[in-house]
């Protein structure tokens, strides 16, 4: 499977074989029955997203604690929450690329999970540690 087909089968363009069906019911944690929709393609998405808005948002997280300071409670009950649900340490992202892209990729899963689209051919682009180096 390759991301274009992918985002194909996402946009409405083309489906997916048929053998693949039961193996995509059990990744996406779904029946077959919800997946072909009883004949329609029903794909809606609440928007579009790009990885530009995604690194927007962690560089915003940045900004938060550069003008209040990382000690402010605030910043803290931001930063502390958010690595608590991901199980992991986001500060060390603002200085290490690789980590940052980690973790535009887990905000752009999330949106994604909750009904947002992002072109496969965005990421591609510009997610840097996915690059051959």
């Amino acid at each position: 499977m390759t991301f274009q087909s992918v985002s194909h089968w996402e946009r409405g363009e083309s489906l997916p074989d048929i053998a693949l069906l039961v193996d995509l019911a059990r990744i996406l944690d779904t029946s077959t029955d919800a997946i072909l929709g009883s004949g329609t393609i029903s794909w809606y998405y609440r928007r579009k997203i790009t990885v530009s808005q995604m690194r927007e948002a962690i560089d915003c997280l940045k900004r938060f604690g550069e003008i209040l300071g990382r000690d402010h409670f605030m910043y803290r009950a931001v930063i502390d929450g958010l690595d608590k649900r991901m199980n992991s340490d986001i500060e060390p992202s603002f200085s290490d690329d690789v980590i940052y892209d980690a973790y535009v990729c887990e905000a752009m899963t999330e949106c994604v999970k909750n009904g947002d689209y992002i072109d496969m051919d965005d990421i591609k682009d510009h997610i840097k540690s996915a690059k051959p180096r």
